[in-house]
């Protein structure tokens, strides 16, 4: 029996991935994430502020949050759920008295540290979402099973939240509006020739202000994050279409005007060039 995976699973999705030993790329986006470090330590960006982050660390996300390792990573391994709301929506209401995305409401973006027995819990929980995904592309009660699993993932995570030590970001709701706004038109945009006086009459602001406003929230100036939103999508372009496009096609395609400028500026965040990646992927 075939299951219904393509209007309901995750929008990405790993388990005990290990580290690729590159810089990954600061970024946002509008769906939920869940990202938990089975071994290793690094810095990580959450939303402007840089936090620390270690092995049984459980990381929530609650969409167009600016994210991402803040140095290279090596030795790393960490599983990561990013999904729509709608996944965890498609239950009965009498299962609902509790809504399961309740953590990323309440408590927006947060590192949550866990004990030793909340880990062998959570990692259990985890592996077993894992044997159902494997099946769930063949079998609907596998996926049933998995989206049940998962349900259960969020259940742990919110009673987590009202005991276990939190590190929050939350920035001014206002000054997190605007920023949302303008990444919303970055994600649109992002292979036009973007400048600043564009952003400046789509926002009815000056300039200044909005570069203000940006670096404040996220760490990032506008056109830092504009580079990791091309260098982001170059990555995609390279793993999943890797015999279809040409690097200058690419280059072109993510709003690059000059091959060379794209291929210096891919190795400064990549650690690597665009052909040494695609190969790295093949």
């Amino acid at each position: 029996m075939k299951a219904r995976s393509a209007m309901f699973s995750f929008t990405r999705y790993s388990y005990r991935q290990d580290s690729c030993n590159e810089s990954p790329v600061i970024h946002a986006h509008p769906q939920y994430e869940i990202g938990y470090i089975h071994s290793g330590s690094f810095s990580y960006m959450m939303g402007g502020r840089k936090i620390d982050i270690e092995s049984g660390d459980l990381i929530l996300l609650s969409g167009l949050t600016i994210h991402g390792v803040h140095a290279r990573v090596h030795d790393m391994i960490g599983s990561k759920f990013v999904f729509d709301a709608q996944l965890a929506q498609i239950f009965s209401s009498s299962l609902l008295s509790y809504s399961p995305l309740e953590p990323f409401k309440t408590v927006n973006n947060a590192r949550i540290r866990l004990g030793a027995e909340d880990r062998e819990e959570f990692e259990r929980i985890l592996a077993q979402i894992d044997r159902f995904h494997r099946l769930h592309r063949q079998d609907q009660t596998q996926f049933n099973r998995m989206l049940v699993a998962f349900f259960d993932l969020l259940l742990f995570i919110g009673a987590q939240c009202g005991v276990a030590e939190l590190e929050r970001s939350s920035p001014s709701k206002e000054k997190e509006r605007l920023v949302r706004e303008v990444i919303e038109f970055i994600e649109r945009h992002f292979a036009d020739d973007l400048r600043l006086e564009n952003m400046e009459a789509e926002f009815y602001t000056s300039k200044y202000h909005l570069s203000r406003i940006f670096r404040e929230v996220t760490g990032l100036s506008i056109f830092e994050y504009l580079c990791h939103k091309r260098i982001e999508q170059a990555k995609w372009l390279l793993h999943e279409h890797a015999c279809e496009h040409a690097v200058s096609d690419i280059c072109y395609r993510v709003g690059y005007n000059h091959p060379a400028h794209f291929s210096r500026v891919f190795k400064k965040l990549v650690g690597m060039s665009p052909n040494q990646y695609r190969k790295m992927k093949q």
